[in-house]
Protein backbone atom coordinates (compact mmCIF):
# COMPACT_ATOMS: atom_id res chain seq x y z
CA UNK A 1 0.00 0.00 0.00
CA UNK A 2 0.93 3.46 -0.77
CA UNK A 3 0.33 6.81 0.24
CA UNK A 4 -0.19 9.39 -3.19
CA UNK A 5 -0.60 12.80 -3.90
CA UNK A 6 -3.12 14.05 -6.79
CA UNK A 7 -3.08 16.19 -9.49
CA UNK A 8 -5.27 17.33 -12.48
CA UNK A 9 -3.80 19.33 -15.25
CA UNK A 10 -5.59 20.19 -18.76
CA UNK A 11 -5.70 23.43 -21.11
CA UNK A 12 -3.56 24.76 -23.18
CA UNK A 13 -0.14 25.87 -21.47
CA UNK A 14 -0.18 27.87 -19.03
CA UNK A 15 3.04 28.33 -16.79
CA UNK A 16 0.82 28.67 -13.39
CA UNK A 17 -0.48 24.83 -13.85
CA UNK A 18 2.15 23.52 -16.39
CA UNK A 19 5.13 24.73 -14.60
CA UNK A 20 3.59 24.56 -10.77
CA UNK A 21 3.33 21.03 -11.20
CA UNK A 22 6.71 20.37 -12.30
CA UNK A 23 8.11 22.43 -8.78
CA UNK A 24 5.34 20.40 -6.84
CA UNK A 25 6.88 17.33 -8.37
CA UNK A 26 10.23 18.37 -6.95
CA UNK A 27 8.87 19.17 -3.94
CA UNK A 28 7.44 15.71 -3.55
CA UNK A 29 10.21 13.89 -4.35
CA UNK A 30 11.96 15.60 -1.84
CA UNK A 31 9.96 15.46 0.81
CA UNK A 32 7.75 12.54 0.29
CA UNK A 33 10.55 10.64 -1.72
CA UNK A 34 8.37 6.92 -1.82
CA UNK A 35 4.87 8.66 -2.35
CA UNK A 36 3.15 8.21 -5.13
CA UNK A 37 1.85 11.40 -7.75
CA UNK A 38 -0.92 10.44 -9.54
CA UNK A 39 -1.64 13.06 -12.40
CA UNK A 40 -5.34 13.24 -14.35
CA UNK A 41 -4.51 14.45 -17.71
CA UNK A 42 -7.27 16.03 -19.61
CA UNK A 43 -7.31 15.33 -23.47
CA UNK A 44 -5.91 18.61 -24.93
CA UNK A 45 -2.22 17.84 -22.63
CA UNK A 46 0.32 17.70 -25.18
CA UNK A 47 2.04 14.44 -24.95
CA UNK A 48 5.68 16.60 -25.33
CA UNK A 49 4.75 17.93 -21.87
CA UNK A 50 3.47 14.67 -20.40
CA UNK A 51 6.68 13.18 -21.12
CA UNK A 52 8.78 16.10 -19.02
CA UNK A 53 6.86 14.58 -15.99
CA UNK A 54 6.78 11.48 -16.47
CA UNK A 55 9.47 10.89 -14.13
CA UNK A 56 10.15 8.90 -10.55
CA UNK A 57 6.62 7.89 -9.06
CA UNK A 58 4.36 10.28 -11.26
CA UNK A 59 1.55 7.92 -12.42
CA UNK A 60 -0.53 9.39 -15.63
CA UNK A 61 -4.05 8.81 -15.95
CA UNK A 62 -5.53 10.17 -19.21
CA UNK A 63 -9.47 11.12 -18.57
CA UNK A 64 -10.23 11.63 -22.16
CA UNK A 65 -12.22 14.79 -20.63
CA UNK A 66 -12.17 18.61 -21.85
CA UNK A 67 -12.24 20.76 -19.35
CA UNK A 68 -12.70 21.38 -15.48
CA UNK A 69 -14.29 18.22 -15.16
CA UNK A 70 -10.49 16.83 -14.89
CA UNK A 71 -10.79 18.87 -11.73
CA UNK A 72 -12.91 16.16 -9.91
CA UNK A 73 -10.90 13.46 -11.61
CA UNK A 74 -8.28 13.52 -9.47
CA UNK A 75 -10.60 12.51 -6.65
CA UNK A 76 -10.15 8.98 -7.72
CA UNK A 77 -6.57 8.47 -7.07
CA UNK A 78 -7.97 6.54 -3.70
CA UNK A 79 -9.97 4.24 -6.16
CA UNK A 80 -6.38 3.23 -7.27
CA UNK A 81 -5.05 -0.01 -6.61
CA UNK A 82 -3.26 0.12 -3.70
CA UNK A 83 -3.37 3.34 -2.66
CA UNK A 84 -3.88 3.79 1.28
CA UNK A 85 -4.27 7.71 1.52
CA UNK A 86 -4.75 10.25 -0.68
CA UNK A 87 -3.88 14.05 -0.77
CA UNK A 88 -5.65 16.40 -3.29
CA UNK A 89 -3.84 19.35 -4.57
CA UNK A 90 -4.11 22.19 -6.91
CA UNK A 91 -1.18 22.44 -9.55
CA UNK A 92 -0.67 26.19 -9.06
CA UNK A 93 -0.48 25.96 -5.02
CA UNK A 94 3.13 24.52 -4.03
CA UNK A 95 3.07 21.69 -1.14
CA UNK A 96 4.97 24.20 0.67
CA UNK A 97 6.42 23.61 4.69
CA UNK A 98 3.50 24.88 6.07
CA UNK A 99 1.03 22.28 3.91
CA UNK A 100 3.34 19.50 4.78
CA UNK A 101 2.79 20.53 8.17
CA UNK A 102 -0.92 19.99 8.61
CA UNK A 103 -0.53 16.91 5.98
CA UNK A 104 2.30 15.24 8.42
CA UNK A 105 -0.21 15.34 11.30
CA UNK A 106 -2.83 13.77 8.95
CA UNK A 107 -0.95 10.83 8.47
CA UNK A 108 0.09 10.03 11.44
CA UNK A 109 -3.43 10.61 13.04
CA UNK A 110 -6.27 8.80 13.33
CA UNK A 111 -8.41 10.60 11.54
CA UNK A 112 -9.47 9.38 8.32
CA UNK A 113 -10.14 12.64 6.16
CA UNK A 114 -8.89 15.70 5.74
CA UNK A 115 -8.86 19.12 4.78
CA UNK A 116 -7.19 23.19 5.15
CA UNK A 117 -9.07 26.16 5.86
CA UNK A 118 -5.96 28.59 5.91
CA UNK A 119 -7.36 32.02 4.04
CA UNK A 120 -10.56 33.62 5.51
CA UNK A 121 -11.99 32.72 1.69
CA UNK A 122 -11.64 29.00 2.54
CA UNK A 123 -14.73 29.22 4.50
CA UNK A 124 -16.71 26.30 3.03
CA UNK A 125 -16.70 22.57 4.22
CA UNK A 126 -13.80 21.48 1.89
CA UNK A 127 -11.99 23.21 -0.88
CA UNK A 128 -11.33 20.86 -3.73
CA UNK A 129 -7.71 21.13 -3.98
CA UNK A 130 -6.64 21.32 0.10
CA UNK A 131 -8.49 17.82 1.25
CA UNK A 132 -7.35 14.43 1.87
CA UNK A 133 -8.53 11.00 2.61
CA UNK A 134 -7.68 7.59 3.86
CA UNK A 135 -9.19 3.87 2.39
CA UNK A 136 -10.21 2.95 5.71
CA UNK A 137 -12.78 5.83 5.25
CA UNK A 138 -14.92 3.27 2.95
CA UNK A 139 -15.96 6.53 1.22
CA UNK A 140 -17.26 5.24 -2.33
CA UNK A 141 -15.95 8.17 -4.41
CA UNK A 142 -16.49 6.53 -7.32
CA UNK A 143 -19.65 5.43 -7.24
CA UNK A 144 -20.62 9.29 -5.63
CA UNK A 145 -19.21 10.99 -8.67
CA UNK A 146 -20.90 8.53 -11.21
CA UNK A 147 -24.04 9.54 -9.58
CA UNK A 148 -23.25 13.52 -9.05
CA UNK A 149 -22.35 13.12 -12.37
CA UNK A 150 -25.59 12.03 -13.44
CA UNK A 151 -27.57 14.19 -11.94
CA UNK A 152 -25.69 17.20 -12.47
CA UNK A 153 -25.44 17.18 -16.23
CA UNK A 154 -22.79 19.34 -16.42
CA UNK A 155 -19.91 18.64 -14.57
CA UNK A 156 -17.86 20.38 -16.71
CA UNK A 157 -18.58 23.89 -15.24
CA UNK A 158 -16.27 25.74 -12.53
CA UNK A 159 -16.75 24.83 -9.10
CA UNK A 160 -18.75 21.61 -9.32
CA UNK A 161 -16.07 19.42 -8.23
CA UNK A 162 -15.73 21.63 -4.77
CA UNK A 163 -19.96 21.24 -4.69
CA UNK A 164 -19.56 17.63 -5.12
CA UNK A 165 -17.39 17.01 -2.47
CA UNK A 166 -19.61 19.11 0.01
CA UNK A 167 -22.53 17.25 -1.27
CA UNK A 168 -21.28 13.82 -1.78
CA UNK A 169 -17.81 13.32 0.19
CA UNK A 170 -18.13 15.96 3.28
CA UNK A 171 -21.53 14.43 5.10
CA UNK A 172 -19.88 10.54 5.00
CA UNK A 173 -16.38 12.04 6.80
CA UNK A 174 -17.46 14.70 8.77
CA UNK A 175 -17.37 12.95 11.93
CA UNK A 176 -13.56 11.65 11.27
CA UNK A 177 -12.63 14.83 9.54
CA UNK A 178 -9.09 16.40 10.82
CA UNK A 179 -9.41 20.60 10.19
CA UNK A 180 -5.90 22.61 10.62
CA UNK A 181 -6.96 25.96 9.77
CA UNK A 182 -6.25 29.44 10.42
CA UNK A 183 -9.83 31.22 10.55
CA UNK A 184 -12.85 30.44 12.89
CA UNK A 185 -15.45 28.97 10.43
CA UNK A 186 -16.45 25.36 11.04
CA UNK A 187 -18.67 22.75 10.40
CA UNK A 188 -21.36 20.69 12.62
CA UNK A 189 -19.01 17.53 14.46
CA UNK A 190 -15.33 18.47 13.06
CA UNK A 191 -12.26 18.46 15.21
CA UNK A 192 -10.70 21.64 14.16
CA UNK A 193 -6.89 22.21 14.90
CA UNK A 194 -4.95 25.67 14.64
CA UNK A 195 -2.10 26.42 12.83
CA UNK A 196 0.71 27.07 15.49
CA UNK A 197 2.06 29.72 13.34
CA UNK A 198 0.96 33.56 12.72
CA UNK A 199 -0.58 33.76 9.84
CA UNK A 200 0.29 35.76 7.05
CA UNK A 201 -0.49 36.83 3.26
CA UNK A 202 2.54 35.89 2.00
CA UNK A 203 2.13 31.92 2.53
CA UNK A 204 -0.62 29.89 3.35
CA UNK A 205 -1.98 26.81 2.20
CA UNK A 206 -3.60 26.75 -1.66
CA UNK A 207 -1.95 30.22 -2.34
CA UNK A 208 -1.53 30.73 -5.79
CA UNK A 209 1.96 30.85 -6.57
CA UNK A 210 4.47 32.00 -9.56
CA UNK A 211 7.88 31.26 -10.72
CA UNK A 212 9.15 33.39 -7.83
CA UNK A 213 8.03 30.51 -5.40
CA UNK A 214 10.94 29.62 -3.45
CA UNK A 215 10.65 26.64 -0.69
CA UNK A 216 12.14 26.47 2.09
CA UNK A 217 12.15 23.78 5.78
CA UNK A 218 9.48 26.46 7.44
CA UNK A 219 10.04 27.21 11.44
CA UNK A 220 11.07 24.38 13.60
CA UNK A 221 8.02 23.14 15.70
CA UNK A 222 7.29 20.05 17.71
CA UNK A 223 5.20 17.52 15.64
CA UNK A 224 5.64 14.91 18.31
CA UNK A 225 2.52 16.43 19.78
CA UNK A 226 -0.81 14.50 20.31
CA UNK A 227 -3.23 16.25 18.53
CA UNK A 228 -5.43 16.10 21.48
CA UNK A 229 -3.01 18.68 23.00
CA UNK A 230 -3.86 21.34 19.94
CA UNK A 231 -7.65 20.76 19.43
CA UNK A 232 -9.28 23.56 19.90
CA UNK A 233 -10.98 23.94 23.50
CA UNK A 234 -14.43 23.48 21.78
CA UNK A 235 -13.07 20.43 19.77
Amino acid sequence: MVNAFSFCLYNSYNPLYYDGLVDNIKIIHKYYPDWAIYVYIGNDVTEEYINTIFVRNVRIIHTNATGHINMAHRFLAIEQPGVDLMIVRDADSRVHWKDRWAINEFVNSSYLAHTIRDNPVHAIPMLGGLWGLKRKANVPVLMCFEHYNIDQKNMSDIGKDQTFLNFYIWPRVKNTLLVHTSITYREGPERIVFFPFPYTNDIYCGRVEGSDFKDSPGPVVQTQRTLLDIINRNG
